[in-house]
């Protein structure tokens, strides 16, 4: 068994200080006694950072889980060690190597805040190629969960009309379990198995505080067209609050589930897609004052404001609060700069700051999110289908916050329609969020009136041009339960190519007519469905700018608007004449 001189409850600095590491010997990739083996694995493993480790260090397994070998690592795991993670690497040709999928199971608790495990392979042996793996060991912003052996519960085929599984098991920890999946929630029939998996540790903070299994269904991950629903059964006391958490393996991230119902003895969660989750508690009085995702309006949000486009003419709400999140979640958060007019007059040799609609790419994008999804008939649903007051509602805001240390997702409804936001920071009963309608202001608030028990009306609009909305029902959605995060992932990689939206918008052929004895005269045009900057030199001083349908989606109405950098009209009506200067005039087209 390993010594246990290296076992230490807290983070990879204070285990440094504690063994007097000096500053040469304290980095985590240093090896101070000498044995290859470095200083956060060692922390992770709980081994003395100045005793050589022992040979073997781990030992090599291969187990049967749900019908499948799986290889893995068994070896000795510090249960306290805090903001690190066990993964394992993979490759086939000890060249190339990739993070695997694991699981991590306790084989034995040998005490002293150690764990005898297994860091199984989550993906499965092949029969095609080789498979060798790599330990190592990670700082984590997440935590990690430690589990006894997966349990088999049901597996049940659910075809196109939908089903209702329940677990009937008594004396099983999941019994009453209800998984609905609704009619055309998948095209053909879909296996679902369900599973669970005792959680016996984590290394995540406190407020993470799991009362169920880790607990898996798997249907082969693909996104339904229909909103499902899991009601879990629980044990609550009054002042006790709940709330669904996704687990990813891969990387020990939480995600929060939208809450459709609460009540001391069940908890209703939705979803679109199934992996693990678990079901974590904390009392209301526990829930801090204030809970900050970091995440501001001016620095994360768009910059341009919200009044849709050829695209999304109702508003791309949805789609710009998405786009926004997972900028902040997936390269903000990683050192990317801030999303506020990163892509501001997209692909010109010039920035308008303070002239929003010339981020034409920006603005594809959202509209291009905003339209993969049926977003108005997802808020329908959590309007028609939630049932849980507002108190709850505020502290899943503020408990997905605090545990995730992200931006939610926020559904807000009236009897005209529905509006979606980013919720960022909770204090004191008042939620902060980014509106697409307002870009770049930190005001905007919903505040819940503790008297009544109620949120009061938060005015807005479904586009910016359309306010005045008085919305009373607010939902929270979370981060990517509902929606295809891949999806937009990928549409964001399509933005930094340029192609966002191709073929989505109509190409016209834009002319400058300058005026020549009294009349005006073509000098220069350019066709383009995309940003494109066209140097043009005339000797007049007026100009008009003339529009032609060449290609593309048809159109009903369409009008054109020239612009300064300042984002001053140039062309007012009735004539839609701009004057020029002497010198250079930049001209923006707004088709």
């Amino acid at each position: 068994m390993i010594g246990l001189g290296g076992v230490h409850a807290g983070t990879y600095d204070d285990w440094v200080q504690t063994h007097n590491l000096p500053g040469a010997a304290s980095g985590p990739a240093d090896a101070p006694a000498g044995d290859g083996v470095a200083n956060l694995l060692k922390f992770a493993l709980g081994l003395d950072p100045l005793t050589p480790g022992p040979s073997p260090l781990f030992e090599p397994v291969v187990v049967n889980r749900d019908g499948q070998q799986r290889f893995g690592l068994r070896l000795t795991l510090a249960t306290a060690a805090q903001g690190v993670r066990l993964d394992l690497y993979g490759s086939a040709d000890l060249r190339t190597w990739t993070r695997r999928p694991v699981l991590l199971e306790q084989l034995a608790d040998l005490g002293a805040g150690l764990l005898s495990v297994q860091l199984l392979d989550d993906e499965g042996l092949s029969s095609s190629q080789p498979l060798f793996l790599r330990l190592a060991a990670e700082f984590t912003p997440y935590g990690q969960f430690i589990t006894s052996p997966a349990i088999p519960v049901l597996t049940n085929s659910v075809g196109t009309d939908g089903a209702t599984l329940t677990v009937p098991a008594p004396g099983n920890p999941l019994a009453g379990l209800v998984v609905d999946v609704p009619a055309g929630a998948y095209p053909g029939p879909q296996t679902f198995t369900l599973s669970y998996a005792p959680i016996v540790g984590h290394n995540y903070p406190a407020s993470v505080n799991p009362v169920t299994p880790l607990i898996h269904i798997d249907n082969g991950g693909a996104l339904a067209g229909q909103i499902m629903t899991v009601t879990v059964p629980l044990n609550l006391s009054p002042d006790e609050f709940a709330l669904g958490f996704i687990y990813h393996p891969d990387t020990g991230e939480l995600e929060g589930m939208p809450l459709v119902a609460l009540a001391t003895n069940s908890i209703t969660i939705a979803t679109r897609h199934f992996s693990d989750f678990f079901i974590s508690t904390i009392p209301y009085s526990a829930l801090p004052s204030k809970v900050d995702s970091g995440f501001l309006p001016g620095l994360d949000d768009w910059e341009f404001v919200n009044y849709g486009s050829f695209l999304a003419d109702g508003g791309q709400c949805s789609g710009q609060s998405q786009s926004a999140m997972w900028y902040y979640c997936e390269r903000r958060r990683q050192g990317s700069p801030p999303l506020f007019n990163l892509y501001d007059n997209s692909l010109y040799s010039f920035r308008t700051p303070s002239f929003g609609p010339d981020n034409v790419l920006g603005i594809k994008l959202a509209s291009r999110v905003q339209e993969d999804t049926d977003w108005n008939s997802l808020a329908l649903w959590f309007w028609k289908t939630t049932r849980i007051d507002d108190s709850a509602t505020l502290a899943a805001f503020a408990y997905s916050t605090l545990v995730t240390g992200e931006p939610q997702l926020m559904f807000i409804y009236s009897a005209t329609g529905g509006h979606a936001v980013v919720a960022y920071l909770v204090e004191n009963g008042i939620i902060l969020v980014a509106d697409p309608n307002f870009p770049g202001v930190t005001t905007r608030q919903i505040v819940y009136d503790g008297a009544d028990s109620k949120f009061e009306p938060y005015y807005s609009g479904s586009d910016a041009a359309h306010l005045g909305t008085a919305y009373t029902n607010i939902y929270y959605v979370g981060k990517r339960t509902i929606n295809d995060w891949a999806k937009i992932g990928q549409e964001w990689g399509e933005l930094d190519a340029g192609t966002i939206a191709a073929g989505d918008f109509p190409v016209f052929k834009i002319t400058l007519l300058e005026s020549n004895a009294g009349a005006w005269v073509a000098t220069a045009s350019v066709t383009t469905d995309k940003p494109t900057e066209v140097p043009i030199q005339t000797g007049a001083n007026q100009a008009k700018i003339g529009l032609a349908y060449v290609s593309g989606p048809l159109y009903a109405n369409i009008a054109l608007v020239t612009f300064n950098t300042a984002g001053t009209q140039l062309d007012p009506p009735p004539d839609f004449v701009s004057n020029l200067g002497m010198g250079t005039n930049q001209l923006g087209v707004e088709v």
